[in-house]
């Protein structure tokens, strides 16, 4: 692809900045990071570049590093922005993330935490610096404050469903299950064909009801089977077996451009680990939940989940449950 890329840039005569940026936003969409970032350099280099596009050049930069995993180059990118534009709110959502993915939980609230005193009219950037200062909290083990972040989020706009689901799965890890149902089922009136709101409602409610009842509430023929994960919910209906869930996984797996796409088998591993955990199968639950741990990017709330659901199996068997 770059050598295609290039070639249109030349095309023009003497390459443009704009040219540039133009073929490294196509790289950029078709998955290809490394041709994107030598595209996007290549554009600043050549010093013709209005304020404003040096702006879009870094910040879709940052974007190919982060994709790429590669957080302290992102957060260069991102931090140059903030000294061409100081109050460029998407620049330290983007840094925020990224030193979040990279272990500075510090930082990241830090930048989440200038988001907001930046945006007081941006509904959907304070909803999502709150979410992610609520992320940032979590795992320093601030619950209250991550909660109330969370609340925050859900204050600005109710029917988002971001902050619901991810507070949902807080109240889970929490063992607060009735809280954690509460807005799963909430999210589940909302969109009914939701298969991922449906999984978290049964492993959220079933603590309640015992021995997967809680799927005789979810009714299957609303949930939308032809995304994923609709057949996790066949599986726990018993219309799908263990091997076709994993097949699955590994076909959609093997189209993922980035670490954010590669998510299927984490949610197969994860699953299907608590199916077992659900029924009672204790022996089997805890190579799939170890598999889940080390399948699912430690960015994914299934990578805490696992960790957090093995040592609660683990606890189980020693305990001759």
């Amino acid at each position: 692809m770059k050598a295609i890329l290039l070639a249109a840039v030349l095309g023009f005569g003497v390459p443009s900045g704009t040219s540039y940026i133009d073929s490294g936003i196509t790289a950029l969409d078709a998955g290809d990071y490394e041709c994107s970032i030598e595209l996007f350099e290549k554009a600043l280099a050549t010093k013709d570049l209005t304020r404003d596009s040096q702006v879009a050049a870094l910040m879709d930069e940052g974007h190919a590093y982060h994709l790429l995993g590669k957080y302290e180059d992102s957060i260069r990118k991102f931090t140059a922005v903030t000294m061409i534009a100081p109050d460029h709110a998407q620049a330290y959502i983007g840094r925020a993330s990224a030193y979040f993915l990279g272990g500075e939980i510090d930082n990241a609230i830090a930048d989440y935490s200038a988001v907001l005193k930046r945006t007081s009219d941006d509904k959907s950037l304070r909803i999502t610096a709150f979410v992610g200062r609520a992320g940032g909290y979590f795992r320093e083990s601030k619950i209250d404050l991550s909660l109330r972040d969370y609340a925050s989020a859900l204050e600005i706009d109710p029917r988002a469903d971001l902050p619901r689901f991810l507070r949902g799965t807080v109240y889970w890890r929490l063992g607060r299950f009735r809280d954690a149902a509460q807005d799963f089922s909430d999210l589940l009136r909302a969109d009914p064909t939701s298969a991922r709101d449906a999984l978290w409602w049964i492993i959220s409610a079933d603590p309640i009801h015992r021995k997967l009842g809680a799927l005789s509430e979810v009714n299957p023929s609303k949930i939308d089977a032809t995304r994923w994960p609709g057949i996790l919910v066949q599986f726990y209906n018993r219309a799908a077996t263990e091997e076709q869930v994993f097949v699955q996984a590994e076909e959609r797996d093997g189209h993922a451009r980035n670490w954010t796409e590669h998510i299927y088998e984490c949610d197969a591993r994860f699953f299907v680990g608590e199916w077992h955990l659900l029924t009672g199968d204790i022996n089997t639950v805890a190579s799939s939940l170890a598999e889940a741990s080390t399948q699912c990017s430690p960015a994914f709330v299934l990578y805490g989940a696992s960790k957090a659901e093995l040592a609660r199996a683990t606890a189980m068997k020693m305990s001759g449950y």
